[in-house]
This record gives structure tokens, sequence and C-alpha cells, in this order.
């Protein structure tokens, strides 16, 4: 199911200044919900949130959220986000495969990724000799699609490369070789 998140929104009145944000939640079925409060934030220096829990609410697709600033002067103003989906679909990866063995102590690792919902939130690409060797970590950015790992002749090695969308969902690929004994 979906994470426990953070609901933010930014608020500011020039005239009175801000006194509190009221947060709102309420289910898909719009004939029969009544809107249940999430909290209120009076304190907006680390910006106006409250915290959502899918867990406690129960199901997120079609459902809504409201947040109503409210200023010094007792002004209110709403914001609403209608129809709410929730992603549960991990990102698409594609990690070419190595061959069984590779004539280099060069390994050039590349890939395809995308997230269509909820956008891209971070990769971590890994590697381990073989085997049984701890996960080492190879630097890469986020939209970076191609990697070269160095090692020496005669390890074998397995890549892991994981990626996550912003709303945590993972998809993860290995791929692995053989660096030839000599060239």
């Amino acid at each position: 199911g979906a994470q426990p998140l953070t609901v933010a929104v930014q608020a500011e009145d020039l005239g009175s200044g801000m006194a509190w944000v009221d947060f709102y939640w309420r289910s898909a079925d719009w004939l029969n919900a009544n809107w249940i409060p999430l909290g209120a934030d009076a304190d907006g220096r680390d910006g106006w949130t409250a915290w959502l829990d899918p867990a406690l609410l129960g199901e997120m697709n079609g459902s809504a959220l409201v947040a109503v600033a409210v200023d010094a002067a007792g002004n209110r103003r709403a914001a609403w986000l209608p129809w709410l989906r929730v992603d549960e679909q991990p990102p698409s990866l594609n990690l070419m495969p190595l061959p069984e063995q590779t004539a280099s102590t060069a390994v050039e690792l590349t890939w395809q990724a995308q997230d269509a919902q909820s956008g891209l939130a971070a990769q971590e690409l890994t590697y381990r000799l073989l085997p049984g060797g701890d996960w080492q970590v190879l630097p890469v950015e986020l939209q970076q699609r191609r990697a070269w790992w160095l090692g020496h002749f005669g390890e074998a090695v397995e890549f892991r490369l994981r990626l996550w969308d912003r709303a945590g969902n993972l998809s993860e690929q290995h791929t692995q070789t053989v660096l030839e004994a000599a060239c």
C-alpha cells in the first residue's frame, strides 16, 4: 500500500500575516463521506504541512485533499486537489545484460530508466565481486544512463541497479560478467 507522507502547501499573506493552515481529506465516496481533518499547522517557519497516513484513512485513489489558509484577520482561502491518484507502479528499468565473459578490465554498463507517473527520485548502482563480496556503490547521477567500472583480469563481478520513483516504488535489476584471465 501507499506509504505515509507529508502534505505541504505554500501560503502567505502580506497584509495581516498568516495565522495557520488547516488540512482535510475526503474519501472517494463523494456522496456519503465527510471531510476528515488531518491537522492544522500554525508555525509556517518550516513550511505549512500535515501528515497523511493512507493506512489509517483507506483508499487514496479518487479521494481529495484541501488546505485552508487563514490569515491573522480571519480571512480564509482554500486550495484543493481532487481525484487523487496513487502511484503504485515501479519505474521502468532496463539494465542491458553483460556478456558471460568480458575481454577487458573496463566494463561499460548502460540502462534505460523512466517513470511516467510520479517521476524518478533516485537511482543506485552497486557492484560486488563474486562469490559473496560486499556491495560497493558506484556513484551515478539521477539523469545518468551509462557508467564504467574498472576491475582486474580474472574477477567475476555482479552489478545491481536500483531505481526509485517519487512515490517510493522500487525497480531492481542485476547483471554479471567474468573478466577474462588475460587479453
